[in-house]
């Protein structure tokens, strides 16, 4: 029996010793995961992203870090970007022929920060060279208090470069009062005895729920030289999309200006403002939507807000379209006057619309009122500028953005000038105000040869064929 005992004493003890082993480990491995922090790197110098020296501690910011750029620096950057957080209080640009990409977690852009697409720099014999994206994945909050352009078309002698375009997905998306988004200016014609046309403006494409105090605006297309003798077209103004969520704007969403035809000819026309949320609220004296076509429209029991707003604050050179599904509600009350102006008519289709007076009082004599309607958009974006190797596939990030509240299949497609081998999968799935990403591969011939930019354009069009749009690229040779 004693001995019973003295076995039982020692297999307790041995047992406890093994707890406590189990809890030191338990106990250090915790201590290592809350000390195994991301490193944090911040600016000391300008330079390119990649180059240790500009960082301290020496290094290269890379997925999970927090990445810190200091006024007055400037980064460059060649490759795509990934962190986990990016605080830019300077300058992040990419450099030409290449798009700024960043990929992270969250991004604080303060009121010194810019963050920009690279101009374009080569004029062609039958195109300039466009100006360069920025595009911003952000899987949790994004808020801009200073400036994003995409890059601006370069200026020729015939026909000039287009603007770069500003794509940003964001879990949460808040863009200050004082702060710009911008796609970038078309290129102005400076040739004065040959036709010509100046470069489109960038669009800017936000795809999150968005609080916007700043300016969004398209850019503005190139002009043609004011001296000259054969007609000279203007560029068109970008666009402005924004698809999803809720949506307070109390800032300025703005189609860019078309630029001005000279010698006999066309001016370009101006960029649309297209917005797409499950609830909008417009709203204050400095809030305004204007654009060549205004277009505000949602799903079933949806909810469209413009109160309190000035005179002309929805203004169109051509249509504004208001519209919801069934059950769905357009509020145009708390106004004065006609806050909505359209140079051709204004459409107003949903179950419910509220005023304080008379309709035609806030939305002018051109108006037309219908039953709901459910209607789609859809934004393709893709690099602007692209370099690939002869003889080797190059990757192509293409974003098929589905501005609609219900699901969509778009059927896709790809062409160019140069004959290169081009691989884009038929169709692709989208959610409701949803993102789908594919890639187009392209690979020229091994022999291949450009004096110009090889000019790739990619279609998205809805099964039910009720939208769709494209996108271009100027792809040349390394």
């Amino acid at each position: 029996m004693k001995l019973q005992k003295i076995k039982w004493f020692k297999l307790n003890l041995f047992v406890l010793a093994l707890c406590l082993i189990g809890i030191s480990l338990i106990i250090t491995s915790g201590q290592e995961v809350a000390t195994a922090q991301p490193p944090t790197f911040q600016t000391i110098a300008s330079g390119a992203w990649n180059n240790p020296a500009i960082w301290a501690p020496a290094g290269v910011p890379g997925p999970g870090a927090t990445a810190i750029i200091n006024a007055p620096h400037t980064v460059t950057t060649a490759t795509p970007i990934n962190v986990g957080q990016l605080n830019n209080f300077g300058i992040l640009q990419s450099i030409p022929w290449v798009n700024l990409n960043v990929t992270a977690n969250g991004i604080t852009n303060s009121a010194t920060g810019q963050l920009l697409g690279s101009p374009g720099t080569v004029c062609f014999v039958a195109m300039g060279m466009n100006g360069s994206n920025v595009t911003l994945t952000v899987g949790g909050q994004m808020s801009n208090s200073g400036v994003i352009s995409g890059g601006a078309g370069i200026n020729c002698g015939q026909f000039s470069g287009n603007g770069g375009n500003v794509s940003i997905t964001a879990g949460n998306f808040i863009s200050f009062a004082g702060s710009t988004i911008n796609g970038g200016a078309g290129g102005n014609v400076l040739g004065v005895g040959l036709p010509g046309i100046g470069g489109n403006g960038g669009n800017v494409t936000i795809f999150a729920p968005l609080n916007n105090g700043g300016v969004l605006a398209g850019g503005n297309g190139g002009n043609g030289n004011p001296l000259a003798m054969a007609p000279q077209n203007g560029g068109n103004g970008g666009c402005v999309r924004t698809f999803g969520g809720l949506i307070a704007n109390t800032g300025a969403i703005i189609g860019g200006a078309g630029g001005l035809g000279t010698g006999g000819g066309v001016n370009g026309i101006m960029g649309c403002v297209v917005i797409e949320p499950n609830s909008i609220t417009v709203s204050g004296p400095e809030a305004t939507l204007v654009g060549g076509d205004v277009k505000v429209f949602g799903g079933n029991d949806w909810i469209i807000q413009m109160n309190n707003l000035n005179l002309g604050a929805i203004t169109a050179d051509n249509e504004i379209i208001l519209a919801t599904g069934a059950n769905g509600t357009v509020d145009l009350t708390g106004n004065t006057g006609q806050v909505l102006s359209a140079g051709q008519q204004v459409t107003i289709a949903t179950d419910n619309i509220l005023t304080d007076g008379l309709l035609n009082e806030v939305a002018g004599p051109n108006i037309i009122t219908t039953p709901p309607q459910i209607l789609s958009d859809v934004a393709v974006s893709a690099p602007t500028v692209a370099i690939a190797p002869a003889g080797v596939p190059t990757e192509l990030q293409i974003a098929i953005g589905n501005g609609s509240p219900i699901p969509h299949d778009f059927m896709l497609s790809a062409s160019d000038t140069a004959g290169w081998f081009l691989d884009l999968q038929p169709n692709v799935f989208v959610d409701p105000l949803g993102v789908a990403w594919v890639t187009l591969m392209v690979t020229p011939p091994p022999s291949a040869e450009l004096e110009e930019p090889n000019v790739i354009t990619v279609n998205a069009v809805a099964m039910d064929f009720s939208t769709q749009a494209s996108v271009q690229i100027q792809a040349v040779l390394e």
